[in-house]
C-alpha cells in the first residue's frame, strides 16, 4: 500500500530545509503552493504541542504524494515520518494537521496505552451505534465493515461520499467533537487529540469524556 510514498520520496528535492525541535527534519519534496512561512509555523507547533509528544516522528515531508491524493486526505503519518501536502491555505492549518499527525503516531506506537482499558473503544461504539440507528432511519445502507471500529476504506468512503461529514452533523449534533472522528476509532481518537490541543477548551470533556481523560493520562505520564 505505501510502496509509492518510498518511491516519491526518493526524489526528494531539499527546497529550505529546517528542523523541528532541533532534531526532527522538515524536508521539501514540493514547495508551498501559495506563500506560507515555514519558521512561523514551526513557532506554532513549538507553542501549541509538546516537544516529547515527538517521540515517534523523525522527519516530516512537504510536497505532492499520491497515497494523500488517493485517500483525499492532507497529511499521514507512516513509519516514523509525517508527509504532508504543500497545498495549505494557512500556517495555521498547516500545523493543525501536524498535530493531527502527531496524534495518530501515538495511537500507532502506544495501542495498549490508549486502547487497553476499552474506555475509548467503549465511548467509540456506543456512539457509532447511535449513529447507525440515525442512518438507518434516514435510508442509507450502511456498510457491513460498519462494525469495525478501526479504518476500513468501505466505511470511509460511505461517510465520504455518501453521508458527508455534514449531515453526520445534522443527524447527531455533537455527538462527535468533529464528523471526521465517526470514520473510525483511529480518527476519533486523532481529532480528539487536535480538538485538545488546538482549542484547549472542555468542549471535548464534555462530548466524549473518556477521550479527554484518555488524552489527560497520557500527558502526566509523559511529563514525568
Amino acid at each position: 500500500m505505501f510502496d509509492y510514498i518510498k518511491k516519491s520520496s526518493n526524489d526528494i528535492n531539499k527546497i529550505m530545509p529546517k528542523k523541528l525541535f532541533n532534531n526532527i527534519l522538515i524536508i521539501f519534496k514540493d514547495d508551498f503552493l501559495i506563500d506560507l512561512d515555514i519558521n512561523k509555523i514551526i513557532k506554532i507547533i513549538k507553542k501549541k504541542i509538546p516537544e516529547h509528544f515527538f517521540s515517534y516522528i523523525d522527519e516530516i515531508l512537504i510536497g505532492q504524494f499520491d497515497i494523500l491524493k488517493e485517500r483525499k486526505i492532507e497529511a499521514l503519518y507512516f513509519e516514523n515520518t509525517i508527509y504532508i501536502s504543500n497545498e495549505q491555505s494557512s500556517e495555521d492549518d498547516f500545523a493543525e494537521d501536524i498535530i493531527h499527525e502527531i496524534a495518530h503516531s501515538l495511537e500507532q506506537n502506544l495501542k495498549d496505552q490508549i486502547y487497553g482499558d476499552l474506555s475509548i473503544i467503549n465511548e467509540f461504539k456506543y456512539k457509532r451505534d447511535l449513529l447507525k440507528v440515525k442512518l438507518k432511519s434516514n435510508r442509507f445502507n450502511v456498510p457491513k465493515e460498519y462494525s469495525d471500529i478501526f479504518f476500513s476504506k468501505e466505511v470511509d468512503t460511505f461517510f465520504y461520499e455518501e453521508v458527508g461529514y455534514g449531515r453526520i452533523v445534522t443527524l447527531c449534533g455533537n455527538l462527535f467533537i468533529n464528523p471526521y472522528g465517526a470514520t473510525s476509532i483511529e480518527e476519533y481518537w486523532a481529532t480528539g487529540f487536535e480538538e485538545y490541543y488546538i482549542n484547549n477548551n472542555k468542549l471535548l470533556a464534555q462530548i466524549s469524556p473518556a477521550l479527554y481523560s484518555k488524552i489527560e493520562e497520557l500527558i502526566e505520564e509523559f511529563e514525568k
